[in-house]
């Protein structure tokens, strides 16, 4: 009976974590759907590297979003801010910050 109870609690408790990818004080409010909306918001842009590196919640409806190269050791580096607005995401323009980067190897 108790293993039972365990396995059940185990299993409910999976709905609360956080997707892949995204961290933070308020994680636990962001779900795959978000994550896949905003990834498609950043692969329609031609001004940004397509993977996603990371993800920060600045609120239970805001993202810091960085993105760029997977595999490369330089190229370009992309933050900004996404907001969920009337349910969907968007990317605050004005946020948007470019940068570039190399990796160096000792």
């Amino acid at each position: 009976m108790r293993i039972t109870l365990a396995i059940i609690a185990l299993a409910l408790s999976g709905c609360a974590i956080a997707p892949p990818g995204v961290a933070g004080p308020y994680s636990r409010y962001f779900s795959p759907a978000d994550v896949q909306e905003i990834a498609a918001l950043v692969s329609h842009r031609s001004d940004m590297e397509p993977d996603i590196l990371s993800m920060w919640t600045l609120r239970s409806d805001v993202l810091h979003v960085e993105v760029g190269h997977l595999w490369s050791q330089f190229g370009d580096y992309t933050t900004f801010t996404a907001a969920k607005h009337h349910g969907r995401w968007t990317i605050t323009e004005s946020s948007i910050s470019h940068t570039g980067y190399m990796f160096l190897e000792d």
